[in-house]
């Protein structure tokens, strides 16, 4: 298990969008203490070190023949704590690469919280940027703030997912804009209005879009959470919604529990429960929800 940071572009992005986004992550690497792994010669030794990151031409780790200009970190250069690799390239995209039909970069990122197939033609339209484990390190934090600048310049043709929480987001933001000439806001996904618009727009049943965006709001799940889910979706979506959440588990189980909570939480009927989950056991004996004031 690790912490991990993703981060996705779709193929719709052109290459001004990125070369403008990715000149201003530069100006970010500059104030931030990122660090990567160099080999510098020392006394004529060959001898791996952690220096500053730097704009560098390197060499495509899969073919040593073919070169690549950007930036990568592997650590902070404060605390000198290291974890794995996160590259950013220059050119991204490349003549005539632009799908502007690839749609939002969100795509990318479905199969790996809902039962979508990634082999699914429509769900790889996109470059999978970022994706490796900062472990929580400090960089972790630093790297939060350049996802979120490339997310908020580029819109929907970005997303970031993965370890990361609506504070650490805030936080990101906020050390970000101490160095931006153009303040950037919270992600999508912190803002329950702003996402639900977002992902309303998905070409996706409403079944699906409130499956994503259960699944992905970063934010308070309480009554307030549940009240926007009954004004925003109609029955029939919130139905199966519950029916599905609790299809997978047995009564008494860590998984039900834990989705009953949710159900109890979000303010929805204790009435309309006995609808979405079955109180008999395979045997056809009659099994009971214990409530605890704990």
């Amino acid at each position: 298990m690790g912490i991990f940071i993703n981060m996705i572009i779709s193929k719709s992005v052109t290459r001004e969008e990125w070369e403008k986004v990715y000149e201003e992550t530069l100006l970010l690497v500059k104030k931030f203490p990122f660090a990567e792994k160099r080999k510098i010669k020392i006394h004529d030794v060959d001898t791996i070190c952690l220096v500053p990151t730097e704009e560098r031409e390197t060499t495509y780790r899969w073919n040593r023949e073919k070169t690549q200009i950007g930036w990568n970190t592997v650590g902070d250069y404060t605390y000198m704590r290291t974890a794995e690799n996160y590259y950013l390239p220059r050119n991204l995209v490349g003549d005539n690469k632009v799908e502007p039909e690839a749609g939002d970069a969100i795509f990318g990122a479905l199969p790996a919280y809902l039962p979508y197939d990634w082999n699914d033609e429509k769900f790889n339209h996109v470059y999978q940027e970022w994706g490796a484990k900062t472990q929580g390190e400090p960089y972790h934090m630093y790297l939060l703030a350049i996802a979120c600048l490339i997310e908020a310049r580029l819109g929907t043709k970005a997303f970031t997912y993965g370890d990361i929480t609506r504070g650490q987001c805030k936080k990101a933001v906020e050390i970000a804009n101490e160095y931006l000439e153009s303040p950037i806001e919270m992600p999508d996904r912190c803002d329950v209005k702003r996402f639900l618009k977002r992902v309303s727009q998905l070409p996706l049943s409403e079944n699906e879009q409130l499956d994503v965006f259960e699944k992905f709001y970063l934010g308070t799940k309480d009554a307030a959470f549940g009240a926007y889910i009954r004004q925003s979706f109609s029955n029939e979506a919130i139905e199966a919604f519950w029916k599905q959440e609790f299809a997978g588990y047995k009564l008494g189980t860590i998984g039900f529990n834990d989705c009953f909570y949710n159900y109890m939480l979000w303010g929805f009927d204790l009435e309309r429960l006995c609808g979405y989950v079955s109180f008999q056991d395979g045997e056809g004996n009659l099994n009971m929800i214990y409530l605890s004031s704990a």
